[in-house]
């Protein structure tokens, strides 16, 4: 998963006013990790910023993570509602809980679709402080807190 390509992406977003889209089935397993929620009867409206938050097991005192949101459909197609990015440096190595305030949104997920969560090592648009070969677990208690109306 990633937020696109510099510049061109967000162009394209303001002139079609379309998001960034992914198929979900091509996100590398191996380097993020994908959560999708069940598929509500009824449109579910987002208004605010949507928190990630993540209990992370044996990480290096250096580390960033990408975290998306995605409007999943039927057939795998997943919209970018919101994403950020965050990093640490300089701690010292071991479990540590990050919050990952994502950008204010207001979009309406349809229904029969799922809110996906996607974490990830790395995205083209950002630099990243991750180690060659290093790995992050998240860890049982992490949680998406969801501003729906």
């Amino acid at each position: 998963a990633d937020g696109g390509i510099a510049l061109l992406t967000n162009g394209i977003g303001a002139i079609t006013g379309t998001q960034p889209q992914i198929w979900l089935p091509t996100v590398d397993r191996g380097r993020a990790g994908v959560w999708a929620s069940d598929r509500p009867s009824s449109a579910v409206r987002i208004r605010g910023i949507p928190t990630v938050h993540l209990n992370l097991t044996n990480t290096a005192a250096t580390g960033t993570l990408f975290a998306y949101l995605y409007d999943l459909d039927l057939l795998g197609n997943a919209k970018v509602i919101t994403h950020a990015p965050v990093t640490w440096i300089g701690t010292s190595p071991g479990n540590r809980s990050v919050d990952v305030p994502l950008y204010a949104t207001a979009y309406d997920v349809p229904a029969w679709h799922s809110l996906t969560l996607v974490v990830d090592t790395v995205d083209p648009l950002y630099f990243e402080e991750n180690a060659s070969n290093g790995a992050v677990t998240i860890a049982g208690g992490s949680y998406v807190d969801i501003p729906a109306r």
